[in-house]
């Protein structure tokens, strides 16, 4: 039986290429998008009760993906938290900092502890998170770094909690990625030369992540047999952070 997988924050950029990666592997996905104008796109890839058009901050929209879940899923295996990213116009304000904690922290716990009740037993939960959140990265915006870091102790303290229920979590770091239409995409397209001086200077292997390496690790995990795996920060940034 394939395995069912429920992917937040994947109407578009990575979270849309991690679904039709599994997709493509013969998994049974089930993605998630905030707004009913990314559902349009979705439905070139898949099915109309295999997308979920719900914002996991809002509980009726909680309450409404939970219904859907419940009946045309019953239970999920796997549930990947890719919901967050970085807002236009991030500042210092007292705005940015609630709409930045919101849409990274707050979305990554809700998640969890709404669908959390669907995992089945010795299922996965995997957060993607980023090395923003281990360490200061230079050019990193301090809001963005402080939630990620505030997701990576969840994953590390909720771990001992949810393995009661013989159900792991953990979360993936990566560095900096390349694909079409990322952060590091675009800046290319502004300012090659500054982009390649940060990586040379920054990145020991110097070369950007790909998205490969972050489906290795997904795979990695998902295909465990057991959950010894649990409450690990798995690090994928060439080399780039120094803590140990």
């Amino acid at each position: 039986m394939k395995k069912k997988i429920f992917i937040t924050g994947s109407g578009s950029g990575l979270g849309l290429i991690i679904a039709k990666k599994l997709r493509d592997k013969n998994y049974n996905v089930i993605v998630n998008a905030r707004n009913k104008q990314n559902k349009k796109k979705l439905l070139k890839f898949f099915s109309f009760k295999n997308i979920i058009v719900a914002d996991l901050n809002i509980e009726k929209d909680r309450i409404s993906a939970s219904k859907k879940i419940k009946k045309n899923f019953n239970t999920i295996d796997v549930m990947i938290c890719n919901a967050g990213g970085n807002i236009k116009n991030n500042s210092n304000s007292l705005s940015a900092w609630n709409r930045i904690i919101d849409k990274n922290f707050w979305t990554t716990v809700n998640s969890v502890l709404n669908f959390e009740k669907f995992i089945k037993n010795n299922g996965k939960i995997i957060c993607i998170s980023s090395i923003c959140g281990k360490e200061y990265i230079d050019g990193a915006p301090v809001n963005y770094s402080v939630a990620k870091s505030a997701v990576n102790s969840f994953v590390k303290f909720y771990s001992h909690q949810i393995s009661s229920s013989n159900k792991s979590i953990n979360a993936i770091l990566p560095g900096n990625l390349m694909f079409n239409g990322s952060v590091w995409d675009k800046k290319m397209k502004n300012n090659k030369r500054s982009v390649k001086n940060f990586i040379r200077k920054n990145v020991p292997i110097n070369q950007f992540g790909e998205v490969e390496s972050i489906m290795n690790m997904i795979y990695y995990i998902i295909n465990q047999n057991n959950n010894f795996l649990n409450g690990s920060l798995l690090t994928l940034d060439g080399g780039q952070t120094r803590s140990l």
